[in-house]
């Protein structure tokens, strides 16, 4: 028997080969409120003024960096396609430079020595051995306007 097209849609969502996902069962109003207090009182902090909002606790950059294992680089004018990439227009509406000389990007690897294989590359904190993942992130950033991308 075929099921009808009026019936309820079956619980299973998405099946990824042998692993199957269901949606979780719905939120209490007790848990449903908290999350919403913790996304108001996260997009409270986001429109603080800088001079009265929370300052991270982060602050021996990048030297923490190089101590966990990683690794960069920093490019000047960096060739940016932010027409292509569809950002051009909003940095414009909000008055930022598109000018490449206003750019640096910041190239990361989790690896000591950049560009090099992972295997068998290890770091030291705290006296534990960590292997390196090899695991790569680029920002870019305009320091003049405060814009980080």
């Amino acid at each position: 028997m075929s099921e009808s097209p009026l019936a309820p849609p079956s619980p299973l969502r998405y099946d990824w080969g042998s692993r199957a996902y269901t949606d979780p069962p719905p939120l209490g109003d007790d848990q449903w409120n908290e999350l919403v207090k913790r996304g108001d009182k996260l997009l409270q902090i986001m429109m603080e003024p800088t001079e009265t909002a929370n300052q991270s606790v982060f602050t021996d950059f990048p030297n923490l960096y190089t101590t966990w294992g990683y690794s960069g680089y920093e490019q000047d004018g960096p060739e940016l396609d932010f027409e292509g990439k569809g950002v051009e227009a909003a940095l414009r509406a909000i008055n930022v430079s598109v000018n490449q000389n206003d750019w640096i990007t910041h190239h990361i690897q989790h690896n000591p020595k950049f560009n090099k294989a992972p295997d068998p590359q290890t770091y030291q904190v705290g006296g534990k051995t960590y292997r390196a993942t090899g695991a790569r992130y680029q920002t870019v950033l305009n320091v003049k306007d405060g814009i980080m991308i």
